[in-house]
């Protein structure tokens, strides 16, 4: 494998080792998550096939944020509109009418946030088109995983080494070396299916 083939595969596999812990992962664990909205409540800021990258950090009102909810399984992207009394946040999708406090959702404590969507400047979020949808899918996720792995190590195991050599092979290494990448390739296929479970 090249130099170019070898940094894009490393590349890939870390974009998917984010990925795959941005499905996994509890609030504030990760610096940056990847995500998607599950539902248009967030149009026309954003919609549901839209890949996001949230940040950790401060949040405000006005911020876009993917929190944690105890009434749902699963995690919400809406926008911080006001305060409560407490200081936990009061929270609304885009294109809903009523907030999620209104709606039955606890107000948002800190320790429930992941983090905010990443914005250019005050307002423009920073999103992909279509990326989301295939991105929020865990099946899809664990696809990619095989197929990069595959990818990356197909050289090694099937290919050889390619160089002209004058030297006599040893052929006893070379069954060791395919028993150490076996072992690779199984460990980073198992991960994601193990991760998430």
């Amino acid at each position: 494998m090249g130099r170019v083939e070898s940094v894009l595969t490393g590349f890939a596999l870390l974009f998917l080792l984010i990925t795959t812990l941005s499905l996994v992962a509890p609030p504030g664990t990760m610096p940056v998550l990847f995500t998607s909205p599950i539902s248009d409540s967030m149009t026309p800021t954003v919609t549901q096939d839209d890949f996001l990258i949230v940040t950790s950090g401060d949040v405000e009102v006005g911020d876009t944020i993917l929190f944690e909810t105890s009434q749902h399984n699963r995690n919400v992207l809406h926008r911080i509109v006001d305060t409560a009394d407490d200081g936990r946040y009061i929270t609304q999708g885009d294109a809903n009418d009523l907030t999620d406090q209104e709606d039955g959702f606890e107000p948002v404590s800190d320790n429930n946030i992941y983090g905010s969507v990443m914005t250019i400047g005050e307002s423009t979020t920073v999103s992909i088109p279509i990326i989301g949808a295939i991105l929020s899918n865990p099946t899809t996720v664990i696809s990619m995983w095989v197929v990069i792995s595959l990818v990356g190590f197909a050289p090694t195991i099937f290919g050889g080494d390619q160089r002209a050599t004058t030297s006599i092979p040893v052929e006893r290494g070379t069954s060791d070396r395919k028993i150490i990448i076996g072992v690779a390739i199984c460990t980073i296929l198992l991960l994601p299916v193990a991760v998430m479970g």
